[in-house]
């Protein structure tokens, strides 16, 4: 038709007409889809055609497919549209599966695959292929409606194929197994090699048992003859970091441990006999994760119905419980206390019972190896790393020393509470339990009762290669005591309720509590946003008399690393001013230490006064003795000084202009915040500071 040329047919009505032009450079091989799709209407069809290029080939398509909308209709069914397939995807519009590698167009395209390349090209982009590496292949991806390009759909900690491997469902992050097990069966026919790889990821800070098991239905019908049965099964684990684990054994080598462990009824997955062949552990560095890539093979001889199989089960180490319930500041049990602290940056608390006596903080601690039935009988060999970093940045310490203790001088003791375990000592610093029937054992801990003094638990398993594993981390908390001054009524002995009294009617025992409640608020807030492990108790909470002796006694009791005691001053002109610290005399057993501790919240309360008023300043230390602060009554002695006592005269409280920024001007409780803070980050800085007792 003029200088246009045509490609004319007669369109029958009820089909849908596709074209395909053939590629000039292969002719009649390779097909190029016409963005055009034409309903027949029982007249003649046409569609322009290059007339200046050269001589080619076209080939009609056409379906009896009856739809209203043939560009908009999906006739393949595959999910996506007609005009999708011929104008964008170049698929085929009337195969549902393109390139014939068992995947649907429209599910390659949704998940970044070639929905044309059938794997010859690129494996990923096939049915066999495995590109997120969770040991299923696409097409069993497809057929389960996971992500192919994601090991774990549900974000359960679980891979894909783990969870098909153990009949969990991994779109279902309430269904999930309790540990990854990577299972692969012998195929059934002759020498036929089954071979399946995936890899897991142990998160950061946690540690696995990365356990190879091996089963063989060979085991009971085996008659000795070696020409009989000799499967064949293989195993290569390598971690990104160290040593890999591999291996093979012709499982007739193995029938002495499958009659053990027939006899012993050890079942693993449903497989037995099963024996545990070898095994490593590992452990992710704490800021990083750590991959391991796991390949296995399976050959089977032909026997018919006697398979073998290699299981490889990731089985996670987990502290279960602890023992005792830590206590608050009140001496109030924890609720909740006994489970684990298991997120980063998080620890585990210990309990001080008795601490005049013991000198010692413990906690007994039950953990277990999730899956690890298959372990049972096993030996653990306990150690404990030191994570107290000094200020310095050196390496880690332990702090304080176990040899104060008279009663619990080792790191590790038998569990009471959890049972023994098969507990055994070794040496000051290690010991062996057992595993029991569930994969469990237990211990007791103890560390010296240090603030912030803090451990990692870890056990290696007899005869498994690689590092061994975390358990928890244990951290003494930091007892701090806060003592406000004085407090009720004059008592017989004529021990004064309230020193001093400000212009405005505030009395120093009032003020004093007010300040020691908001700084213990400020201390247990950085606590919890720090994760430290931190206990505040207060002498008194309410309007109480309490006696120095008894403040004392209290400190001494709750095995506290720091009391600070809060006063108010008052002078004869009621002008003074200034901050100051009440020292004891110099025959206090740990007087450098006290000093140590408060000399430097009063430069941060002057320092945090100063900004509302520049009469701030810092007095000359008053030396006398109070009951509250002496050694003999806190229980420190020459050879064994664990707390440091810090008394501070906050103000002169009688100071007109001291009552109005403290009582009744408009900053006073911008006032007090700043100073508690101060307080709080000098407490805090010697608890991470000072010298172990």
């Amino acid at each position: 038709v003029g200088s246009d040329k045509f490609l004319r047919w007669y369109g029958h009505a009820d089909r849908t007409y596709f074209i395909q032009i053939s590629d000039p450079n292969d002719h009649l091989n390779k097909w190029t889809w016409a963005p055009i799709i034409e309903s027949g209407n029982d007249e003649d069809i046409s569609y322009v055609v290059d007339g200046t290029a050269d001589k080619g080939f076209f080939r009609l398509w056409f379906t009896e497919e009856p739809t209203a909308d043939p560009e908009g209709g999906d006739f393949d069914g595959d999910g996506l549209s007609n005009l999708a397939e011929v104008k964008i995807h170049q698929t085929n519009p009337l195969k549902a599966d393109t390139d014939g590698d068992d995947l649907f167009d429209g599910w390659e395209i949704a998940n970044l695959f070639d929905p044309n390349d059938n794997g010859s090209t690129n494996i990923n982009n096939g049915g066999s292929g495995d590109p997120d590496i969770d040991g299923l292949t696409n097409s069993e991806e497809q057929d389960l409606g996971t992500d192919p390009n994601d090991a774990d759909s549900d974000d359960d900690g679980i891979t894909d194929g783990g969870e098909d491997d153990q009949g969990t469902d991994p779109n279902d992050p309430e269904d999930t197994a309790d540990a990854e097990w990577f299972i692969l069966p012998g195929d059934l026919d002759e020498d036929e090699v089954k071979t399946r790889s995936r890899t897991v990821t142990i998160p950061a800070g946690e540690s696995r048992v990365i356990t190879v098991v091996v089963a063989s239905d060979e085991y009971p019908d085996w008659t000795g003859d070696e020409s009989q049965f000799n499967d064949t099964l293989e195993w290569n684990i390598q971690p990104s970091e160290g040593d890999a684990l591999e291996g093979s054994i012709d499982v007739n080598a193995r029938n002495d441990e499958w009659e053990e462990a027939e006899t012993e009824e050890r079942e693993c997955k449903g497989f037995s006999p099963a024996h545990v062949e070898t095994a490593m552990t590992l452990t992710a560095p704490d800021n990083a994760a750590l991959t391991v890539e796991i390949e296995l093979s399976a050959t089977n001889i032909g026997d018919g119905t006697l398979p073998s199989t290699v299981l490889v089960g990731v089985l996670p180490v987990v502290p279960v419980e602890f023992f005792p319930q830590l206590l608050d500041g009140d001496g109030v049990a924890i609720e909740g206390s006994e489970n684990p602290r298991t997120d980063a940056g998080q620890s585990n608390g210990m309990s001080e019972e008795d601490p005049v006596a013991n000198r010692i903080a413990h906690r007994e601690i039950q953990m277990r190896i999730v899956d690890g039935e298959i372990l049972e009988g096993k030996q653990l060999t306990w150690s404990m790393d030191p994570l107290f970093v000094p200020s310095a940045g050196d390496n880690p310490v332990f702090r304080g020393d176990w040899a104060n203790s008279t009663t619990h001088p080792n790191r590790y003791e038998a569990a009471v509470h959890f049972g023994v375990n098969g507990f055994e000592a070794v040496d000051q610093a290690t010991v062996h339990t057992d595993i029991n029937e569930s994969g469990e054992s237990a211990i007791r801990a103890n560390l010296a009762p240090v603030g912030f003094n803090k451990g990692r638990l870890r056990i290696a398993v007899e005869d498994f290669q690689g590092d061994p594993a975390k358990v928890a981390d244990m951290e003494v908390p930091a007892i701090v005591v806060i003592d406000p001054g004085h407090g009720g009524t004059t008592n017989l002995l004529g021990s004064s309720a309230n020193n001093a009294t400000s212009p405005s009617g505030v009395l120093e025992k009032d003020l004093a509590l007010t300040y020691g409640l908001a700084l213990r608020a400020v201390l247990e807030a950085e606590a919890d946003s720090e994760y430290l492990q931190l206990v505040v108790s207060m002498t008194r909470d309410t309007d109480d008399n309490v006696s120095g002796t008894a403040r004392a006694n209290y400190v001494r009791d709750r095995g506290a690393d720091v009391v600070f005691v809060i006063h108010f001053n008052a002078s004869d002109e009621h002008t003074a001013r200034g901050t100051l610290e009440v020292r004891q005399i110099p025959s206090q057993v740990n007087l450098a230490e006290d000093i140590a501790l408060i000399d430097p919240i009063i430069d941060r309360i002057v320092a945090a006064i100063t900004p509302f008023d520049a009469g701030a300043n810092k007095r000359t230390a008053v030396e006398t003795d109070t009951s509250v602060a002496f050694d003999p009554k806190l229980g420190n002695t020459a050879e064994y000084h664990p707390i440091r006592a810090g008394y501070c005269e906050v103000e002169f409280l009688d100071n007109a202009d001291i009552d109005e920024l403290f009582n009744t001007g408009e900053q006073t409780e911008e006032v007090r915040t700043a100073i508690v803070e101060a307080i709080r980050d000098g407490i805090l800085l010697d608890l991470k500071t000072q010298p172990n007792p």
